[in-house]
């Protein structure tokens, strides 16, 4: 537990850090007024990425990291990479999607092995030794097909000359200016219902929290027709008290699982970089109770 939780702390301070990075931008207030447009749709676009079976399948791939996507059109695997790298984990508690509105995304290029401050107060324990060698190893694993140099920069002196020298070492070893695609956010469509969007969220939220409630009850619950919702009781017994009832039952049924496939392909398509959108239709398997153990971890890291 002592290890986990220095690696979390690590985790946050990294965070810290992008976002630190991310505040050097200062934009006019035109600009500005559509970065808020966009973070409210990325914001958004990250609350369906925590139902995407396939997110999570590529999320939780770590083979992927080091691999360049430089040759459009990309696969369908290679948009889900490049998402990925855009959202990274989406399940952490106070996610902030900086990285969609800012340029560049310091996690696209660097790994930061570790940060060392003189006053840490486990500047030698054996915390920081393990954290620092399985860092080390697993970077050496994933990025064994393309050259890297690994280098320990001062953080004091002639800021000048430290980057020169960086600059000269990594020309000397050669380095390779090939142009990498950009991971950034770019929205399927210039309107955006964000109160539908919203409600499809609610629909896979409660989807999640009860797999096996009829659907007619979960269309009920989620709001899905407000006309349905004066002609049934949620709290009605299973058993059919007259005709009219079971119309309306069969109807709502049926509208709610035409809009819970609507909101997975939303959910799958947003994994593949396109949002929002429901089409086209997606046909992965949703297995909610799986989906409902990683959202209930959100509060922290999955990784």
């Amino acid at each position: 537990m002592k290890f986990m939780t220095f690696e979390k702390r690590m985790y946050d301070e990294e965070w810290r850090l992008i976002r630190a990075l991310a505040s050097k931008n200062r934009s006019s207030k035109a600009v500005s007024r559509r970065n808020g447009f966009m973070h409210e749709a990325a914001m958004l676009q990250v609350q369906f990425l925590k139902y995407s079976p396939s997110y999570y399948r590529v999320f939780k791939d770590k083979s992927n990291k080091k691999l360049f996507l430089t040759i459009p059109p990309l696969s369908d695997e290679e948009k889900i990479i490049a998402t990925t790298r855009l959202y990274g984990d989406v399940w952490t508690n106070d996610h902030q999607p900086l990285q969609a509105m800012t340029r560049p995304h310091p996690y696209r290029n660097i790994d930061w092995m570790w940060i060392h401050k003189k006053d840490a107060v486990e500047s030698y324990n054996e915390d920081i030794q393990n954290y620092v060698i399985n860092n080390i190893k697993s970077s050496i694993d994933f990025s064994k097909d393309h050259d890297h140099v690994y280098l320990k920069i001062p953080l004091m002196g002639n800021i000048n000359n430290v980057i020169s020298e960086v600059r000269d070492v990594i020309e000397v070893l050669g380095f390779d200016n090939k142009k990498e695609i950009e991971s950034k956010l770019t929205l399927a469509s210039k309107r955006i219902h964000f109160d539908a969007l919203n409600s499809g969220l609610t629909l896979l939220k409660n989807r999640s929290l009860h797999p096996n409630l009829e659907l007619w009850r979960l269309g009920l619950m989620s709001d899905v027709s407000p006309v349905y919702g004066k002609l049934l009781n949620i709290s009605s017994n299973r058993k059919i008290s007259s005709f009219d009832e079971e119309i309306y039952r069969e109807n709502l049924a049926k509208l709610t699982h035409r809009s819970l496939k609507k909101y997975e392909s939303v959910a799958e398509n947003a994994a593949r970089g396109l949002f929002p959108t429901s089409t086209p239709k997606s046909n992965i398997k949703f297995d909610y109770v799986d989906i409902a153990k990683r959202i209930s971890n959100e509060n922290r890291s999955i990784c």
